[in-house]
């Protein structure tokens, strides 16, 4: 105990000492030095109260403003900076608005984007799903992923996520169906990205280099992307249900509150961008009354905006319960008059993927995949293929009518095929 103070040990490092001692005695039953009766003192037991007393303050992540959320925005559109800085600051923008924690960008799949423009209208979200979360292991046997949605509207003038898919594709980072990975990779010195995830104190470092952050005591860090709209919500008077939803908490209740998130979340936003919520404000400056447009209503696609990709009649799914049979609905009224499904209706999507072979069923346009050079008439998830499934290359409904097993299963090479090739090979 001497020892622990003399060097300046962390304040829980004497309480932790005095545990393993117990555990020790206790447990392993070591036995204790001839003589001594006791082997933490009350003395022992003091010290380590008195370090417990004495630690230092908490120091957690402040939010960013909103000024400090503008500033990632305007950086994120101005192309005279780095394409990789500005993808880097798109993704942080969307772990701010999905109010996800840094971790769970770190394996990311189910990329879609739902833009609806109308009446020169621009509203719409992005969305990723992940598997690989601090909770994974409560929900892994249930099969449920974790939707990370976040507004393709922020608080500034343009649709930041319209601008971070436009990054993503100059650094080649072109999300597409079958995308999984680390939102922002870590970069390489040739301004390439690399096969692993950025850091948190990584992330930490860029960010601040982004907000270009001199005062050591104002700080962000990757923790303060989720904190900031979070807070905002919570200034803003939000249900404290609804809150724990947009915060991916469990709440126990009905799906009534997860519809209801969005909406909540768009509002506040609204209020932001009119300057109707000042959330940087003192409390008695909270609520204001608007003093500015909506830029959302007034900003109009130029030339020079990317479009969308995702043909205009899918649509991104906010929940795990409802996402085929949403977008299913709305393809099946382009088809409604073919009994079978033939060649002439199929449509290119994107690339085919080389992993897989894709076949679709004539009647119900389930799609199924099935490993390439596989000598079994079997689709990964299972089911056994027979003359009611079409081999296709890919089509319109590939993405929103893939059998859900096969979606998540990886290719399973056919041991026998593989053995029978290296046969071939060696007699050759």
């Amino acid at each position: 105990m001497s020892h622990l103070k003399d060097i300046e040990s962390p304040a829980s490092t004497p309480s932790s000492f005095l545990e393993a001692v117990n555990f020790c005695i206790h447990v392993l039953g070591m036995p204790a030095p001839e003589g001594v009766n006791t082997v933490i003192s009350c003395r022992s037991r003091a010290l380590a109260d008195r370090a417990l007393a004495n630690r230092d303050e908490v120091k957690q992540a402040r939010p960013l403003t909103v000024l400090e959320v503008k500033q990632l925005e305007s950086y994120l559109q101005d192309t005279s900076n780095s394409a990789v800085d500005r993808y880097a600051a798109g993704a942080f923008l969307f772990a701010l608005f999905a109010r996800c924690r840094w971790s769970d960008t770190k394996k990311i799949y189910a990329y879609q984007l739902d833009v609806l423009d109308q009446a020169q209208t621009v509203l719409g979200y992005i969305e990723f799903r992940t598997r690989s979360h601090k909770t994974a292991r409560l929900v892994a046997r249930r099969g449920l992923a974790k939707p990370l949605v976040a507004p393709i509207w922020g608080v500034g003038e343009r649709p930041w996520a319209l601008d971070f898919v436009e990054a993503a594709k100059e650094t080649h980072m072109d999300f597409h169906e079958q995308f999984f990975g680390p939102l922002l990779p870590a970069p390489n010195k040739d301004h390439t990205f690399s096969s692993r995830s950025t850091g948190s104190k990584e992330a930490s470092c860029w960010l601040n280099a982004i907000l270009e952050t001199q005062d050591p005591e104002q700080l962000v860090s990757s923790h303060s992307l989720k904190a900031t709209t979070l807070s905002w919500c919570s200034k803003y008077g939000m249900d404290k249900t609804v809150r724990q939803v947009l915060g991916h908490h469990s709440t126990g209740s009905k799906s009534v509150d997860t519809y209801s998130r969005d909406r909540a979340f768009d509002t506040m936003l609204k209020n932001i961008r009119t300057n109707a919520f000042a959330p940087d404000a003192t409390r008695s400056g909270h609520l204001q009354e608007p003093t500015a447009a909506d830029a959302a209503t007034e900003f109009r696609r130029s030339t020079d905006l990317a479009e969308v990709e995702e043909p205009a009649e899918e649509t991104s799914s906010h929940d795990n319960s409802s996402s085929d049979s949403a977008s299913s609905s709305e393809n099946e009224d382009d088809l409604e008059n073919q009994d079978t499904l033939d060649e002439t209706s199929l449509t290119p999507h994107a690339p085919a993927d080389p992993d897989f072979l894709f076949f679709q069923h004539r009647r119900s346009r389930v799609a199924h995949k099935k490993t390439v050079g596989s000598t079994k008439p079997l689709f990964v998830c299972g089911l056994k293929e027979s003359d009611a499934f079409l081999e296709v290359a890919e089509t319109a409904l590939t993405k929103v009518r893939l059998c859900l097993r096969c979606r998540t299963c990886k290719p399973v090479r056919d041991l026998g095929a593989f053995a029978s090739f290296l046969k071939k090979q060696r007699t050759s």
